[in-house]
C-alpha cells in the first residue's frame, strides 16, 4: 500500500502556503490605510479567488450544495456593504 502524500509535502503545497500568508501580511497591514467597506469587500474576493484557485490547482472539488449558497451569499454581503455604506463625496 502506497502511502499518500500531504498537500504541504509538494512544490505546489509550498507555493501556495506561501501566496496564503504573503496575501495574509499584505491584508494585515492595509488595514490601518484604507477604507474598511473596500477591504470587506477585498476579503469576501479573496474567499472567492480561493474557492476558484482550490478547485482549479488544488483538486478540490466545487460541492454545488454548500459552495454555491456560499457564494450566494457572499455575493449579497457585499453589495449590501457597498450600497449601505455611508459615503460622502
Amino acid at each position: 500500500m502506497a502511502e499518500e502524500k500531504g498537500i504541504f509535502s509538494t512544490d505546489k503545497g509550498m507555493y501556495s502556503l506561501y501566496l496564503m500568508a504573503v496575501a495574509g501580511i499584505l491584508h494585515i497591514w492595509s488595514l490601518a490605510n484604507a477604507d474598511l467597506t473596500l477591504l470587506a469587500v477585498n476579503a469576501s474576493t479573496g474567499i472567492i479567488a480561493n474557492i476558484i484557485f482550490s478547485t482549479r490547482f488544488l483538486g478540490d472539488k466545487f460541492v454545488p450544495k454548500y459552495d454555491l449558497p456560499g457564494l450566494i451569499l457572499i455575493g449579497i454581503g457585499s453589495t449590501m456593504i457597498v450600497l449601505l455604506s455611508n459615503k460622502v463625496n
